[in-house]
């Protein structure tokens, strides 16, 4: 992506592990939206985002939302594709924000990033980043002083709860249509009543450097606290059993799972 303003481009693309990237629109999305998508083809995440930088005054605004989500590693990559188009339809696209994401296919790490508009698009570019909290007859709401209540059109915490709900609710609906037993919790290890240290995300241009052997902070990071969750197992091995039972619908006996579930686990718990 470049920055129209001051040149610098920005590569997100990652080409040596990206395997499928879409920049996903509401149905609705106003005419200049889809005369841009119609006229730029594979280069509207770049004139969208240049765009969306020419509209912010602030000097310090945030221009988009980001989130990276781990893919089940059971599935294929044409699985995990669907998978996501349905995520960021439910998510996103119906709720009238653009979506631009992209997939990477790390080893024993594959994921998406998205990249989400953050105001309501109109006929004319974009609106506030703060909407009227409607009603059910889609009326604004009010409090007691007579003052309208306001709410963020993306970054509500209440809408970030949800969007990592949905992530494994999606996920285990997908896994089971595919045939594996096999469960995804979006809780925290805490919430779970798992004593684990959570890893960090590696990132796809610390996992190259890591792989042309370049040092990285970040991936001294990963290994730090890669060795605070494996000796956590070593000292009470059952941790590693509670996250497999916590996945698996049902055990097989004796417990037996398959490689990439087992991979899957050991991934959560140790990265």
């Amino acid at each position: 992506m470049v920055n129209s303003l001051t040149g610098e481009r920005h590569d997100y693309s990652a080409k040596k592990h990206l395997i499928h990237s879409e920049f996903a629109i509401p149905n609705d999305a106003p005419a200049w939206l889809n005369r841009m998508m119609a006229a730029s083809g594979h280069g509207v995440s770049e004139q969208f985002w240049s765009f969306v930088e020419m509209n912010e005054k602030r000097k310090d605004a945030q221009f988009a939302g980001e989130m990276t989500l781990a893919l089940p590693l059971e599935l294929t990559h044409e699985q995990n594709i669907a998978m996501v188009r349905e995520y960021v339809k439910e998510l996103f696209t119906n709720r009238g924000i653009v979506a631009d994401w992209v997939y990477h296919d790390l080893k024993h790490n594959p994921h998406v990033h998205i990249m989400s508009s953050l105001r309501p698009l109109t006929e004319t570019g974009f609106g506030s980043k703060v909407t009227p909290v409607l009603d059910v007859h889609g009326q604004p709401m009010y409090h007691a002083d007579k003052k309208i209540i306001y709410r963020q059109f993306t970054r509500e915490k209440t809408m970030l709860l949800e969007q990592r709900e949905a992530w494994s609710s999606i996920q285990n609906h997908y896994l089971a249509m595919h045939g594996f037993a096999v469960t995804v919790d979006h809780r925290s290890y805490a919430d779970q009543g798992l004593d684990i240290v959570p890893t960090i995300h590696r990132g796809v241009h610390a996992q190259a450097m890591d792989e042309r052997g370049l040092a990285s902070e970040r991936i001294q990071e990963f290994v730090e606290v890669k060795g605070k969750a494996l000796k956590a197992i070593m000292a009470d091995p059952a941790l590693i059993l509670r996250e497999i039972t916590a996945q698996k619908a049902v055990l097989p006996h004796p417990p037996i799972l398959p490689a990439a579930s087992l991979s899957n686990c050991m991934n959560c718990a140790i990265g």
